[in-house]
């Protein structure tokens, strides 16, 4: 093999470690669930509760719940939050989500409704002062309801479900797990979620936003490719020691 085949084997390969390492990551992995996923049947899957995620939904009357479906062992930690866009007519919005194991809803074989006082009921109903969170890639602003950590008491199969006690028409969104691990290989989907995102929100998409997202992209690019350089200097130079000597 040449030394120039060495060379191109070596860049490709660390190209490939960085770029494909889903560990160079920075952001929770987006899901625009919005009233599509409104029963257990086409529950919105989470395939890691310990990857952080956040999965905006609407709720109104002909969509009045919204599904999340994992995967769970004994033992292991669930963390979530629920929030709401900071929207005026949203300030007094407040869902309930309750966690169900497969257990719980199998009576739906039977009857269209579910028992919500089957599985465990988190309110938001007696929250008077939520927590104003700003999330700066996006620009979007929300209300912070609440933050639980909950030990899964089986393995199994869970599900989140939303919902308005008092029906009322609304958006929300369920952020789960803490471990952020958004990969740079996923970062060309960025400027799509942002802008639906920020739609979401009721904020529109801009022009900024796309750029910043492409500025970063390329800064990771140029980094990358000064890091490949600086190793082919460096194995040239080791090459020419050794002739040397």
């Amino acid at each position: 093999m040449s030394f120039r085949n060495v060379i191109v084997i070596h860049c490709m390969l660390i190209i490939g470690m960085f770029f494909g390492n889903p560990q160079n990551a920075y952001a929770h992995i987006p899901y625009l669930a919005s009233d599509k996923h409104n029963s257990p049947e086409s529950a919105l899957e989470i395939e890691d509760i310990t990857i952080s995620s956040v999965v905006y939904q609407t709720i109104h009357d002909n969509s009045p719940e919204s599904w999340i479906k994992f995967d769970g062992i004994k033992g292991e930690t669930l963390y979530f939050q629920m929030g709401v866009p900071k929207l005026s007519r949203l300030q007094n919005y407040r869902p309930d989500v309750v966690l169900f194991t497969y257990s719980d809803i199998e009576h739906r074989k039977y009857t269209d409704t579910i028992q919500k006082d089957k599985g465990l009921r988190y309110s938001s109903y007696n929250i008077k002062n939520p927590e104003i969170f700003h999330e700066p890639f996006t620009n979007t602003t929300s209300w912070v309801l609440f933050e639980k950590n909950l030990v899964l008491p089986e393995t199994g199969t869970y599900f989140l479900t939303s919902f308005s006690e008092q029906s009322q028409t609304g958006k929300l969104w369920i952020a789960i797990g803490k471990e952020e691990s958004f990969g740079i290989s996923d970062l060309g989907k960025l400027p799509a979620s942002i802008s639906q995102i920020r739609s979401f929100y009721e904020i529109g998409s801009i022009n900024s936003v796309l750029s910043y997202t492409n500025v970063i992209y390329v800064v990771v690019v140029l980094i990358a490719a000064s890091f490949v350089t600086g190793l082919i200097l460096l194995w040239l130079k080791i090459l020419k020691w050794i002739r040397n000597n």
